[in-house]
């Protein structure tokens, strides 16, 4: 297991004047992808050592809201169902009422749409800090210049995500210091991961998790390759647990099916599949929501990256992690992924071999590629 909480990063930090007033009701809108949801755990909790007595609120997804469960900073969980605005005008007017009640003195917002700059704006909060490339900026009384290249250089220095998110502190007067972010061990998932490893034999074993699964076709490494690659590692005597959602469930099952692996995959909920993450001796994944998951408790990575590139702010965040990718000219094609590769043929991602991730699995879990 991996409980212990990340260590600060000297010298990351921005801003050089003192904290705003302070506040006493704060909203933070990341009504994002579950893995932007994760990498906004920083900016929660830099907020409360700024402010301890502020009460902070999270307007999130419905889908992806159960995640920040064992979140001790947030005062309150708001689930937001995004459907279309005009099919649910009276669901939207009873929210933004909810939120106007609250009378919130400061909005931060790091999703960059123009339903949140809205939703911040409705509001009613006095101060409202968002990104200067959002949608619809001008809602914002303070802007932040993100500073995000669609097409960065390989190999070029960016700046993370999670750190990208902290510099809407800013304007506030707020230093920083450690970008990654840390799910805390609950007692719910914790006997629910248990309970689960019990029922597949599997407690006080190790073993690694796969995450196969994505939102977007492209990142999604090949099924028979997840196939292979566990059936190597069952040779070597590494045991294999895929984990993901509800809509990853067909997929893992049949990878397990084929390769005597055992899948989590929408059968635990999302902080029981964080913890059989942080129970794993090793995660592989793509670029993905599991990847940031992992990150945030502590658990080794093995990332394999296709049509997005690390350059943009949503790799791995330890030396200890490792990054698998091709050397192809057209990546990267796209920001977030897509459902079919451009040129149709997928080489970003066909191109890496099952026998090739097993060697890197060995090292990462053994120290030596013959497992010695």
């Amino acid at each position: 297991m991996h409980s212990a909480p990340p260590e600060d990063t000297a010298g990351a930090g921005v801003s050089s004047s003192s904290p705003a007033s302070t506040p006493k009701t704060i909203l933070v809108i990341q009504t994002a992808f579950l893995g932007d949801l994760v990498l906004t755990l920083p900016l929660f909790t830099e907020l409360k050592q700024a402010w301890p007595e502020a009460k902070i609120h999270a307007l999130v997804h419905a889908r992806y809201a159960r995640i920040l469960d064992s979140e001790p900073t947030i005062h309150r969980v708001i689930p937001y169902d995004k459907k279309p605005v005009l099919s649910d005008l009276g669901g939207l007017r009873k929210l933004i009422r909810g939120l106007r009640a609250q009378k919130y003195d400061l909005a931060v917002v790091p999703h960059r749409s123009t339903r949140s700059a809205w939703l911040a704006f409705l509001s009613g909060a006095k101060r409202r800090v968002g990104y200067q490339e959002s949608e619809q900026s001008w809602l914002f009384t303070d802007k932040v210049e993100r500073g995000f290249e669609r097409r960065p250089e390989p190999g070029s220095e960016v700046r993370h995500e999670a750190a990208r998110n902290l510099l809407l502190l800013e304007p506030l007067g707020i230093e920083w210091s450690n970008p990654i972010p840390f799910i805390h061990p609950y007692p719910a998932p914790e006997d629910e991961a248990r309970n689960w490893l019990l029922e597949q034999t599997m407690m006080g074993k190790s073993y690694a998790t796969f995450a196969p699964g994505s939102v977007w076709e492209t990142k999604r490494w090949p099924e028979e390759y997840w196939i292979e690659l566990a059936k190597l590692l069952r040779e070597k005597d590494i045991r294999v647990v895929l984990v993901g959602g509800k809509a990853d469930r067909d997929l893992a099952a049949r990878i397990a099916e084929a390769s005597g692996a055992v899948s989590a995959a929408g059968e635990v909920s999302l902080l029981g599949s964080a913890e059989l993450i942080r129970r794993a001796d090793l995660m592989v994944t793509g670029d993905t929501a599991p990847l940031h998951i992992a990150t945030a408790v502590y658990t080794k990575i093995l990332a394999i990256f296709g049509p997005t590139v690390p350059e943009f702010g949503f790799g791995p965040m330890r030396e200890s992690d490792r990054i698998v990718a091709t050397n192809l000219d057209c990546r990267a094609c796209e920001v977030h992924g897509s459902e079919r590769c451009p040129l149709e043929h997928h080489r970003c991602m066909r191109e890496i071999t099952p026998d090739y991730m097993g060697e890197r699995v060995l090292e990462m879990l053994t120290g030596g590629a013959d497992g010695d």
